[in-house]
């Protein structure tokens, strides 16, 4: 039988590049993660594509709780691309979780300035039924 090998040259640099940040941040240990800051470092990526990677950088810390960390990557990425949405959302989610809300809702209006229209409800729903989530995990 004929064994096919996939190679970078097929599946494409990019591609591979992707798939290793995906299996990195899947990981989640800080070594890992480590490595993601090295292939951005050494690959010649857009700013966009950068912001993206920052942002799941910061979802990883964020479900890690280590908020301090998810700030750092959530603020690059917006340093990145500053018209990227999702960022400031989630700054103002992890300022709520700090218990800073003076922050919290400066990137929410942030926020609400890029879409051009209040944020009230999103913003609240996604806070709220992550207060409820952690309330129920305390009672199990």
């Amino acid at each position: 039988s004929i064994v096919k090998y996939t190679t970078i040259s097929t599946i494409g640099k990019n591609a591979f590049l992707d798939k290793a940040i995906q299996m990195y941040l899947e990981v989640g240990t800080e070594e890992s993660l480590t490595k993601i800051y090295k292939i951005v470092e050494h690959n010649n990526y857009s700013n966009e594509k950068k912001a993206e990677i920052y942002y799941s950088l910061g979802n990883k810390y964020f479900s890690q709780k280590d908020y301090n960390k998810a700030l750092i990557e959530y603020k690059a990425s917006i340093k990145l691309n500053p018209k990227f949405l999702d960022p400031y959302i989630k700054v103002s989610s992890t300022y709520l979780a700090l218990g800073q809300s003076d922050k919290a809702e400066l990137y929410k209006g942030q926020a609400a300035t890029l879409l051009d229209k209040p944020l009230p409800d999103l913003l609240d729903t996604e806070i709220h039924e992550q207060e409820e989530f952690m309330d129920l995990l305390g009672n199990i």
